[in-house]
């Protein structure tokens, strides 16, 4: 078969079109719409974090012949909000496991569609859920996370066989600004439609419409490969596959990666970040006592400076040509994650409430320092390895971090936070501190010469 699939593909035929379709510009096409479906699917999920409000909470009219009055019922225990906080998080790592089954089998077109059908269905089902108890509501919340497994994928596809080689760094900041884009399309949404007359239930339609239509045209328009899509032409597709090295990748080697100090961290120092993307709605609503719609904007704001930051953080970087690329690896990291526990020390023990929400918005704004310090030294030690261990640890925290905050925060008081909150700074610095001592160039070189005196593991 794949001798065949050689020997007659599109690649082979002596005329191509003249890309007339899409002006040469189908690999843009197709990194617009890779962002899109990214965006979708994270923000189906993001929903639920600021709507669990609206979904646990419910008036009740206790009104007497002589007097009325109104109170608020609670759907789910506290433990349940926990599970179904997790679920998300728990979603993601059995899709872990359906992702290294199907994916060899389908390709990433057919897995991602499906994935994606099956998420906005989730997304479309989930108040008739929520109106059947809390199995059925953990239920869809399971299967509208299984597709984040999926996404490190295609983002890996798109970046590895759809960019140029002198663009490959800016496809991976623009799927990467997918994060953003998903606060800023679901959070303002649920901000305003769930405290109108037609409910926090219209925010999950609206979603799941729009996830639908996203991967009819996902479907219709995304190829595996350049080679298959009929829109790309001779000039484009020489453009992308110039100096691209073949498909055969060496072997990831775990054991010379667990041994390197930079891999723990940069492992410790992402970990803030997850718990703010996770916690931040709890947070703004239960603390400092936000209700829903000023929790949408507060969440969707600093984001919006976050797309900016991601998107021209690589024309930043080059704009300081004095410092070597190890110096500014260690500033981003240095800016980005100092500015991130001074920010979250400052939430922990400021008293003024303006004071804890101009410091937590200085928190989420830190992410695309982070992207330039951190994950760049990830990218240059093993790209792959570091995409799958993101999303694995941010599974796993987003798993067990309900426990967490249960047992040390249960009624989501300012103390009882503040010890999370050190928590968090404490594990960061540790990190930041590990990073700073031991990431370098050298690293990397060190990393690379292991591949020859290590015993290749399985590819993870």
């Amino acid at each position: 078969m794949e001798a065949f699939r050689q020997q007659f593909s599109f690649d082979s035929l002596s005329f191509r079109p003249s890309g007339f379709r899409s002006c040469h510009q189908t690999r843009h096409i197709i990194l617009f719409l890779s962002t899109l479906c990214l965006s979708l699917l994270l923000s189906d999920c993001l929903v639920f974090n600021i709507l669990i409000i609206c979904i646990n909470e419910e008036s009740v009219d206790l009104r007497t012949p002589n007097e009325t009055e109104e109170a608020t019922v609670s759907n789910f225990t506290s433990a349940q909000i926990g599970w179904l906080l997790s679920a998300s998080g728990l979603g993601s790592l059995i899709g872990e496991f359906v992702v290294a089954k199907v994916l060899p089998l389908l390709g990433i077109r057919y897995l991602l569609t499906i994935f994606g059908v099956a998420t906005a269905t989730a997304t479309a089902l989930t108040p008739i859920m929520t109106t059947l108890g809390f199995g059925a509501l953990f239920v869809a919340r399971l299967v509208q996370s299984l597709p984040l497994a999926s996404t490190r994928f295609l983002i890996a596809s798109v970046s590895s066989k759809w960019a140029p080689p002198k663009q490959k760094a800016t496809f991976l900041r623009v799927l990467y600004c997918s994060v953003h884009i998903a606060f800023l399309y679901s959070m303002p949404m649920s901000a305003f439609l769930s405290q109108t007359s037609v409910g926090w239930q219209t925010v999950y339609y609206v979603h799941a419409g729009c996830t639908f239509l996203a991967f009819g045209l996902f479907f219709g328009l995304f190829r595996n490969s350049p080679m298959d899509h009929k829109w790309m032409s001779r000039k484009e597709l020489d453009l992308i596959q110039k100096n691209v090295p073949g498909d055969e990748k060496e072997p990831i080697l775990l054991g010379s990666l667990v041994r390197t100090p930079a891999v723990w961290g940069i492992l410790c120092s992402s970990f803030g970040a997850i718990v703010g993307y996770t916690y931040g709605p709890t947070y703004l609503t239960k603390v400092l006592d936000f209700d829903v719609r000023k929790t949408g904007i507060c969440l969707a704001t600093p984001h919006l400076l976050c797309l900016f930051l991601t998107l021209f953080m690589n024309s930043i970087s080059y704009s300081i040509p004095a410092l070597s690329p190890r110096t500014k690896t260690i500033l981003f990291a240095l800016v980005s994650q100092g500015s991130l526990v001074i920010s979250l020390l400052s939430v922990a023990f400021l008293s003024l409430p303006v004071g804890k929400f101009v410091f937590f918005i200085t928190a989420i704004v830190s992410y695309p320092f982070f992207f330039a310090g951190p994950i760049r030294s990830a990218q240059m030690i093993e790209e792959s390895f570091f995409t799958s261990c993101g999303f694995v640890l941010h599974s796993i925290v987003s798993v067990l971090l309900p426990g967490v905050v249960a047992t040390y925060a249960p009624d989501h008081t300012q103390e009882q936070w503040t010890s999370i909150l050190v928590g968090v700074c404490v594990i960061v610095t540790f990190g930041t501190i590990l990073f700073v001592i031991v990431a370098d160039d050298e690293q990397t070189t060190k990393f690379r010469r292991a591949r020859s005196a290590v015993t290749p593991v399985r590819r993870l």
